[in-house]
């Protein structure tokens, strides 16, 4: 029940999560600023923005392709953008899984 752009927890090691997408620039931000691991899922097209390039320039990052596109809730059909997870700080060995 805390504001993630203003709260930070006591104790955590990573984040995971998936931001609304309309925010998702301002979540990634924030994520930098905590200096934790996290991984975020976002539309596969957020890699083509000129703020990952920045984020992403000398990190471990890496990004993990599902390899079905995800439902979100309780969504009857299949969304027709395909998401990816951007996992920065993990140290998982590779820039691109494919799941």
């Amino acid at each position: 029940n805390e504001d993630f752009f203003f709260y930070e927890p006591d104790n955590y090691k990573i984040i995971v999560d998936n931001p609304p997408y309309s925010i998702k620039q301002k979540v990634f931000d924030r994520c930098e600023q905590f200096g934790k691991p996290y991984a975020l899922l976002v539309p596969f097209d957020t890699l083509e923005r000129q703020y990952m390039s920045d984020i992403m320039k000398n990190k471990d990052f890496t990004i993990i392709i599902p390899k079905k596109r995800y439902k979100f809730n309780e969504m009857t059909f299949t969304p027709a953008f395909k998401t990816i997870w951007v996992c920065i700080g993990f140290n998982l060995g590779k820039q691109i899984i494919f799941e």
